[in-house]
Order: structure tokens, then sequence, then C-alpha cells
């Protein structure tokens, strides 16, 4: 019936598990939130800023003018196969 364990035992047992997995969660939550945003660095924000880039020369270089034939848009490479 487990007499000869203590009940103090138990409880820091508990309470030693219990900290090692809040601390493993929290590890694990803060390098898999590192990596998202590294992620998202990489294959989102950087073609959004070109494609950004792209367009204010576009804007700057069409202001004015009327003939389509001058408004020549080039887009930038984006790969977005990943």
């Amino acid at each position: 019936m487990c007499v000869d364990i203590s009940i103090d035992a138990i409880r820091h047992t508990i309470n030693r598990n219990t900290s090692v997995c809040v601390g493993l969660i929290l590890a694990l939550g803060i390098l898999f939130t590192i990596l998202l945003v590294l992620w998202m660095r990489n294959y989102v924000t950087k073609q959004i800023r070109e494609l950004e880039s792209s367009v204010t020369a576009f804007a700057a270089l069409s202001h004015g003018r009327r003939d389509p034939d001058e408004l020549l848009f080039t887009p930038p490479d984006i790969n977005n196969q990943q």
C-alpha cells in the first residue's frame, strides 16, 4: 500500500517532473517560434519586399504617362514553389 514512501518524497518527485515538463515545453515553444520567424522572413517577407520595390519602381516610372505601351511592369523573380 505504499506506506514506506513519504508524501513529501512523492510531492518532490511530482514538482520536479512538472518543472522539467514545463521547461521543455517552453524551450520547444521558443525554438519553434524562432524557426517560424526565420522561415517567414525568408519565404514571405522577403518576397513581399521584392514585390513592393518592383511596384514602387513601376509607379515612379509610369507617373504621368498616358500611352499604355510605355507602361511595362517587370515583376520580380519570386520563387513560390517552396
